[in-house]
């Protein structure tokens, strides 16, 4: 239902409003916090490397938290039990934070690659393993990151699993500290 209530906010264009400078590793670590309970029970480690410093960026800190929860959810959903997710940020030359989501876990066919950010899609190897899962998540997560001047996109993991990575503008170096 959540999801849901997150896609029509999306589709109406409702859903990102609070714009401000904030941290993104902050929004990242209490992602993957978030998901501890989980990643514990299925014993995925979750490894987080972010660059010192982290530039922050202009944006709605309660949407972007709830993009970063979908995908690194995803990548420990889809992991094999004992696996490890990579929560990788970098710094672009060209003002742009970039964030990668790695697993090592049932990766996604390249038929299905084209279709992943449509609503209530679900790849093949999702559907056949009983991976549960409404399709909407990275629908959403679509949403909200091009609603931030952003982009996202998913591959195929050399050496098996999936690979998801955002990149969002940089905040301007004078628009205030990061919240």
């Amino acid at each position: 239902v959540d999801r849901v209530m997150d896609f029509a906010g999306l589709a109406s264009g409702s859903q990102v409003s609070a714009r401000r400078t904030v941290a993104l590793a902050p929004i990242l670590d209490a992602a993957v916090a978030a998901l501890a309970p989980e990643s514990a029970q299925r014993g995925v480690a979750v490894r987080v490397a972010h660059p010192a410093p982290v530039p922050g960026v202009v944006g709605d800190p309660a949407a972007l938290t709830s993009a970063f929860q979908n995908i690194v959810g995803n990548a420990v959903k889809y992991s094999l039990d004992g696996g490890v997710t990579d929560v990788v940020t970098t710094v672009t030359g060209a003002g742009r934070v970039q964030v990668m989501v790695s697993d090592r876990g049932l990766g996604v066919d390249a038929d299905d690659l084209p279709h992943v950010f449509e609503p209530f899609y679900r790849g093949r190897r999702a559907v056949e393993s009983q991976v549960r899962g409404s399709g909407l998540g990275l629908s959403v997560v679509q949403g909200i990151v091009v609603a931030h001047g952003g982009t996202v996109r998913v591959g195929a993991r050399s050496g098996g699993g999936t690979e998801v990575v955002v990149e969002l503008p940089s905040a301007p170096l004078n628009s205030g500290e990061p919240a």
